[in-house]
């Protein structure tokens, strides 16, 4: 897939565009839609990396990955992904001497991961509350909601 850079003008026109909700397609046909919303995010998150001048890449569910590109999505060193993957958390091959991880069960970790990690805080946040460690009416809620 080739790598293009769209305009920062053109950028901020479409992420401006997008503020008032998924758009409308129409085929040449004359067939309506409204953009489902999985693209409508994609197209809000190019929208707005083009305007500030940084590079998204697209890529394919089944594509393989480095454990470093693994490791920058999960937000993790490079070295504790590579103690998953001797653990055995995720699923990875070999090319060579170099790990591949497909991103499909990079992202399945982390959806996993980061629900387990929900619950957890859900379940501590409900025991404190529930022991009168503090008044869930004066909870901190950071900007953005409960869940950023």
């Amino acid at each position: 897939m080739p790598t293009t850079i769209p305009d920062a003008e053109q950028a901020l026109a479409l992420q401006t565009f997008l503020k008032s909700g998924p758009p409308e397609l129409v085929s040449p046909e004359g067939a309506r839609m409204i953009l489902p919303e999985p693209y409508y995010t994609l197209l809000k998150h190019l929208a707005r990396n083009a305007r500030e001048n940084r590079a998204a890449t697209v890529t394919l569910n089944e594509e393989a990955i480095t454990t470093q590109q693994a490791a920058n999505i999960l937000g993790v060193s490079r070295p504790y992904l590579v103690q998953l993957l001797e653990a055995g958390e995720l699923p990875f091959y070999r090319i060579g001497k170099h790990r591949r991880l497909r991103l499909k069960d990079v992202l399945e970790y982390e959806a996993k991961r980061d629900a387990e990690r929900h619950t957890i805080l859900n379940q501590m946040t409900e025991d404190a509350v529930r022991d009168g460690l503090y008044d869930p009416e004066n909870i901190f809620i950071p900007e953005g909601g409960r869940d950023r």
